[in-house]
């Protein structure tokens, strides 16, 4: 009860603070605190990432207010190397600007790009995520991932 209360507490500093770079730090806490790894997390889930954040870009820009960047979309590709796994966003402006890097020997990077307001979808959405496969249990998703791996050998669908 008392972790769910922190996990709450946390989660409610990051939304409030997802404009700002120190939301990073915050949200890369959460996701440790979450009980997830990067190389246990198959390519789909990363798809079900893009979702979330393709949700929070559509509020962003159903704002009136907002101004910035008048086209805002995820884009399908999901660049996986050695180094890690890479998501992309693009704009009415540009293309394939990071949205979210997840490095296998360092740490999960957030949108480099943007400021303020057009960081929030981002944070927003990758924490929304966190809790979808926290709901599904770590465990779960390992599993799954093993399961994956022994169906679709290919190191281009699987992350090891």
């Amino acid at each position: 009860m008392e972790q769910e209360t922190q996990e709450q507490s946390l989660k409610e500093k990051i939304f409030e603070t997802a404009h700002l770079e120190e939301s990073s730090e915050l949200a890369r806490k959460y996701f440790d605190g979450c009980g997830l790894v990067i190389k246990y997390i198959p390519i789909f889930y990363y798809d079900k990432l893009s979702e979330f954040i393709t949700a929070e870009i559509n509020i962003l820009l159903a704002d009136e207010s907002y101004h910035m960047v008048h086209r805002l979309t995820m884009n399908k590709k999901i660049k996986i190397d050695k180094e890690g796994v890479h998501l992309f966003t693009d704009g009415s402006y540009f293309d394939k600007r990071q949205a979210i890097d997840f490095w296998f020997k360092e740490k999960i990077r957030f949108c480099g790009w943007a400021s303020g307001c057009n960081r929030i979808p981002y944070i927003k959405g990758f924490v929304k995520w966190c809790d979808y496969l926290k709901k599904l249990n770590a465990m779960e998703v390992k599993q799954e991932a093993m399961q994956y791996e022994a169906r679709h050998s290919s190191q281009a669908d699987f992350i090891s």
